[in-house]
């Protein structure tokens, strides 16, 4: 009986993913903000943003973070910053502001690398989860109820999109100037060709997921990867059109997922998971991250990957040669 016991105690504690000897070391952030994004514009200049209205930027890959003073203490949901000067924040104020016309959520830009900052004014009432912007340098917004919007500036309109589906847009991608992805609730992947004049559903080897699907990333006009909850993962071939389902090895809900190159990618997601691929995604081992706090998005600098999320968490590997 002592046998059976000890064998059946062996059995249990056996991980369901292999396990990499990855080093993941924290790096000191100065805050205990719940991060949301994070985004390098080079190799060694950065910006992280998350609740409390915090900021941060680093010079040297994500080393070392100093904090930029804003004046307001609302949610920092997401960020772009298109050189070191020029960059937007997308806020998701708690409650919609009276003075004005659109939701809680709103947009400021600068021009002087954060020292002052101005709000971008739009007219669309839903809140909104994600800030992109394509090779044109034009912004555009995801959110509540299948909401694509072109960011208002002093060149363009504000535009909105109509998506064949209402669920909350989580994530997106411009592959060309007319050719878009978008990610989100129930399984939604869909796509442009015409420039959002008209919306594709994308077709699903197998069967479609039901689960949200929190981010997509592609490293070329035809090569990407979707993850989302119960720790799904997709890739595709053929820019977003079909979509092959991936074997994660985990049920934990998966928040960001970024490519190196075709072959070589990382995801996280709750609990501090981080797996990683050498294989397009078709094996993935799961790292020793050194928390267990939620990891929300991902970034590479340089030849080092960096991960950031909840409780003022940043974690970094240096990549293979």
């Amino acid at each position: 009986m002592n046998i059976f016991r000890g064998m059946f105690f062996l059995a249990v504690i056996v991980p369901a993913l292999p396990l990499s000897a990855a080093d993941w070391k924290q790096q000191d952030s100065g805050t205990l903000a719940w991060f949301h994004a994070i985004q390098f514009v080079n190799s060694t200049v950065g910006f992280a943003a998350g609740s409390n209205g915090t900021l941060l930027v680093t010079k040297d890959g994500g080393r070392g973070w100093s904090k930029v003073t804003l004046r307001n203490k609302d949610t920092i949901r997401d960020l772009h910053f298109l050189n070191e000067s020029t960059g937007f924040l997308l806020f998701d104020s708690p409650q919609v502001r009276s003075d004005k016309v659109n939701s809680g959520s709103y947009i400021k830009a600068t021009t002087d690398g954060g020292y002052t900052w101005s709000e971008i004014g739009f007219q669309s009432r839903e809140r909104f989860r994600r800030l992109l912007f394509n090779d044109s340098s034009m912004g555009y917004l995801t959110g509540e109820g299948g909401v694509f919007v072109r960011v208002p500036t002093s060149h363009t309109e504000e535009r909105r999109f109509s998506l064949p589906v209402r669920f909350l847009m989580t994530d997106g991608i411009f592959l060309s100037d007319r050719r878009t992805v978008l990610v989100g609730g129930g399984g939604t992947i869909v796509y442009t060709d015409d420039d959002g004049i008209s919306w594709k559903t994308a077709r699903f080897v197998g069967t479609r997921p039901e689960t949200k699907i929190n981010a997509v990333h592609f490293v070329d006009g035809l090569n990407g990867w979707a993850a989302g909850n119960a720790g799904t993962i997709f890739s595709t071939r053929d820019a977003g059109k079909t979509w092959r389902k991936c074997i994660s090895g985990t049920s934990l809900d998966l928040l960001d997922i970024r490519f190196i190159d075709k072959l070589s990618g990382y995801a996280v997601g709750e609990n501090g998971i981080v797996l990683r691929t050498e294989d397009s995604g078709e094996n993935w081992m799961s790292e020793k991250s050194g928390t267990k706090h939620r990891l929300e998005r991902l970034a590479v600098a340089g030849k080092r990957v960096l991960a950031l999320g909840f409780g003022g968490t940043i974690i970094s590997t240096e990549l293979n040669n």
